[in-house]
Parts: C-alpha cells; structure tokens; sequence
C-alpha cells in the first residue's frame, strides 16, 4: 500500500491519541487547553539541529501516514481558550505563519491558518479531549510543516 501523496493543497488530518473519551460538561466561560506545535518534518534527520524531535508518539502516528521520518519543533506553546462563544485565540507561530482558534460548541473548535498574511485554511472541526488536529502542507525542500493542536483530557472536578 502507498502512502498518500503530499499535495500542494493544505489538508486537514485528524489524530486520535487514546481513544475517544467522554466529553466533560462545563461552563460557557471556561477556560479550554490546547498545545500549539508548529512541526518541521525531514526525510533526512538534520545533524546538530537547534530543534527538538517531537515526542515518540507523535512522531510515530505521523510515521505511518506520511513518508518522512524526522519531526522537529519549531514552535510550542499550550494557550487557553474561552468557551463556546468566547473570542478567538491568535497564536503567533513565527514571522510567516498563525492560526486563530475559537470554540464553536463542547467539542468543535474553528480554525483559521495564515500563512504570509493571507488566510490558507478555514475549518470547523471536533477536537475531543485526549485527541490531536493536524494541519499540513508542503516547505518546497523534501520536508513538510504540520501545526498540531492537542487537546489534553479534561481533569475531572471534585
């Protein structure tokens, strides 16, 4: 079986850690978790990178999808997100590229990427908690960028 080509489209790739899980109840003006990643993946592993490998698990899914081998961290940062109805969260990843993430409902989440200025992908999709969203596209040299956003499962409240 091949793996899927790699387009210059950007394309949307969900990634379930985990399981599902079951989806907490919470107040509209809650405050959401997500970790932002911008990745940078390789064929080739870069000697004396100033980068850090993304962790085992996340470097393993990737590895069964797509042909490159090496996944580097450009960028992390974890960001709160108010609850449904709350403003969107701008999440600067470098010079060229942010995404803006907005609660839509319990378990959906809107996201635009800007790359260059210019909106590159606008899309509405669950995020649950335990599970990760994978946003890709090409870097024109044999390697790939991916902004990955993780939801981490809710702690439950006593």
């Amino acid at each position: 079986m091949t793996k899927p080509s790699f387009s210059i489209s950007i394309f949307i790739l969900t990634l379930i850690f985990g399981g599902f899980s079951s989806v907490s109840v919470f107040a509209e003006d809650e405050m959401i978790h997500l970790n932002v990643q911008l990745v940078h993946a390789k064929k080739v592993m870069v000697k004396d990178s100033k980068y850090e490998k993304v962790d085992k698990k996340l470097a393993k899914t990737l590895r069964k999808i797509f042909d490159w081998k090496h996944y580097y961290t450009f960028f992390e940062e974890g960001v709160h997100i108010k609850g449904v109805g709350g403003m969107a969260k701008v999440v600067r990843c470098n010079k060229h590229c942010r995404i803006e993430v907005k609660m839509t409902s319990k378990t959906k989440f809107e996201v635009k990427f800007y790359g260059k200025k210019k909106l590159l992908l606008k899309q509405v999709t669950q995020i649950k908690p335990g599970s990760q969203l994978a946003l890709a596209g090409p870097s024109g040299d044999d390697s790939a960028w991916f902004i990955v956003l993780t939801r981490p499962i809710d702690k439950k409240k006593d």
